[in-house]
């Protein structure tokens, strides 16, 4: 101790070097360390900001989505009312129209859209086995008075019939089958396969029995177009009974494409619709495909993240973490009772 004081008294100068050296490294240490951690906490509400503008993104098309069926909704509720009134009424028409087997209205022309020859100016009528169109002439005359609304129905914000020959549109088939087996449907078209019943179909069966309106989907066009995504109602007569369905059917790969995707945001990795048990309604085009049997509606497969499924059928909305910095984003949608959810990769 006293060999450290007389080195200490010899040398004043280096000591005191030495001491200020100590005390600026720990002056140096101690503002490193706040740096890193105001750099941390700079970093943290980064984080935090791109997350919460993110959940506004996802909340924003969850809004946009639900305001697009719904307005699909309000157009079929229209057009169950005009079916309604048209068979309450007396014959609205004596012609012309066609059946599927003899289909020829004046502007029947080739659709690309639909890989067929199709009509925008008249509807069809299909003839079930065994129902003639001698017995089938009235009800024929007076659905004739609600081709208008089956019509406006198709085309609401679909814009001119030229364009819609060539691009793809979202509602494809808008029509209305009766108990009795007739099926008028828009466009016209004709080419339904042998012993086509509208009352077999998901959409006929499904809402059938209800009085509300039921979302059905998806399933596979009994004409060509692929997988279809359903909001179907039934009508009745004026003493209560059921009288048909009404129905509309919009194209899940244009839907996909043209809704559910999130252009522009690198952190999405999936976008999906889920129904109240977590089954994939609507992903990526391709993921689901149509059964053998054509009749039967598409199970679609249970979605392969456990924490989601559970949410779902909670019926929780907003952020669920996954494993690592995976995230998924659940809105629920009012129209369809079921979830759009956005998988994505956590902020960095």
């Amino acid at each position: 101790m006293r060999g450290a004081v007389r080195w200490f008294g010899r040398h004043v100068a280096a000591a005191m070097g030495l001491v200020l050296l100590a005390l600026l490294a720990s002056a140096l240490i101690a503002v490193g360390s706040l740096v890193r951690d105001a750099r941390r906490q700079a970093e943290s509400r980064e984080r935090e900001r791109e997350l919460g503008r993110f959940l506004s993104v996802v909340g924003t098309r969850g809004h946009r989505i639900d305001k697009y069926f719904l307005r699909f909704e309000s157009e079929l509720e229209a057009l169950a009312a005009s079916a309604e009134t048209a068979l309450a009424g007396p014959p609205a028409a004596t012609g012309p129209w066609w059946t599927d087997a003899d289909f020829h209205p004046p502007d029947l022309a080739w659709s690309d859209r639909y890989g067929k020859e199709v009509s925008f100016g008249w509807p069809v009528f299909r003839l079930p086995p065994g129902l003639a169109e001698a017995d089938a002439r009235t009800s024929i005359e007076k659905l004739a008075g609600a081709a208008g609304r089956l019509r406006s129905t198709w085309a609401a914000g679909q814009g001119d019939s030229g364009r819609m020959r060539t691009e793809g549109v979202h509602v494809v088939w808008t029509y209305v089958g009766l108990e009795s087996g007739l099926h008028c449907a828009f466009p016209g078209k004709s080419g339904y396969p042998p012993g086509f019943d509208p009352r077999t179909r998901p959409w006929y069966v499904a809402a059938r029995d209800r009085n509300d309106l039921v979302w059905l989907g998806p399933y596979a066009d009994a004409t060509g177009q692929g997988l279809l995504l359903t909001c179907s109602r039934a009508v009745r007569d004026a003493g209560g009974a059921v009288a048909g369905v009404v129905g509309l059917d919009l194209a899940i790969g244009e839907l996909h494409e043209t809704l559910l995707a999130l252009t522009g945001e690198p952190l999405v990795e999936g976008v999906y619709v889920l129904d109240h048990e977590g089954r994939v309604v609507l992903g990526a085009p391709g993921e689901l495909s149509a059964p053998a049997d054509p009749e039967a509606p598409i199970i679609g497969p249970l979605f392969p993240n456990r924490a989601v499924v559970d949410a779902v059928r909670g019926d929780e909305v907003g952020l669920v973490a996954l494993e690592g910095s995976a995230i998924a984003v659940l809105h629920r949608l009012e129209a369809l009772g079921w979830h759009y959810v956005v998988l994505a990769r956590a902020p960095e």
